[in-house]
């Protein structure tokens, strides 16, 4: 190699000498330039998709907070109309306060096993009698339709004697478990449709369950349940 670098010209030597840097360093410009172009681009793909997150997550606190009022209020409502664990004890609940309230008697009252329907709703049907007079069994079978949970007059049996009217009756309620995932941070999210807003104006309107709620740490008197 030496042999070979002493037949060169010093002339041409101190060419090389100067050249080669150059071309080193071109070189390196060429194979940091791609690498650095790749990255640029890298950057930019990824600050794009960022900022297209950030308008999702905008509009979607913008419809958050133009819709809170009603989903804070119907959030519960939407719940109590169609439950996420069987409603058979409310149903009960509900109907003997409006047998109460229209003067007849309800008895008999007896409710079955969840049946899964095609929906993916679970249907629970509750069976039981009312005696009184027709108007007012007229009356109370309407108004099982205006009753939170909702529930469905599935059947009704009539017999009238001497004044009296009695029915077997069997409404069907409803509950549903509540979704077990969420939609991905990102995704777009829709204002309530029209529809959407007059069903929660529409659930809005049924009468409620009554709940006694006893508040935590206020309880008085001896903490053993038998009183010694």
């Amino acid at each position: 190699m030496k042999d070979l670098l002493k037949k060169i010209p010093v002339s041409t030597q101190k060419i090389i000498g100067a050249v080669l840097p150059i071309i080193i360093v071109i070189l390196l410009f060429i194979f940091v330039g791609k690498f650095g172009i790749t990255k640029v681009t890298d950057i930019r793909a990824k600050s794009a998709e960022a900022q297209k997150d950030q308008n999702v997550l905008t509009q979607k606190l913008s419809v958050l907070q133009s819709v809170d009022a009603a989903v804070s209020s119907g959030t519960d409502i939407s719940i109590s109309a169609l439950p996420d664990s069987n409603p058979s004890l409310i149903v009960v609940s509900q109907l003997k306060i409006l047998a109460g309230v229209n003067g007849i008697l309800i008895s008999n009252i007896k409710s079955g096993a969840g049946v899964v329907e095609a929906s993916g709703l679970v249907k629970v049907d509750v069976t039981f009698d009312i005696t009184g007079v027709r108007p007012q069994i007229t009356a109370f079978l309407n108004s099982t339709q205006k009753l939170s949970p909702l529930m469905v007059l599935s059947r009704i049996k009539i017999v009238e004697s001497a004044g009296e009217t009695r029915a077997n009756v069997v409404v069907s309620s409803f509950f549903a478990g509540l979704p077990k995932t969420l939609p991905a941070l990102t995704d777009n999210i829709n204002d309530l449709t029209p529809a959407e807003k007059k069903i929660l104006t529409d659930i809005s309107t049924l009468t409620q369950p009554l709940f006694v709620q006893i508040p935590a740490g206020e309880t008085q008197g001896s903490a053993n349940p038998f009183g010694e």
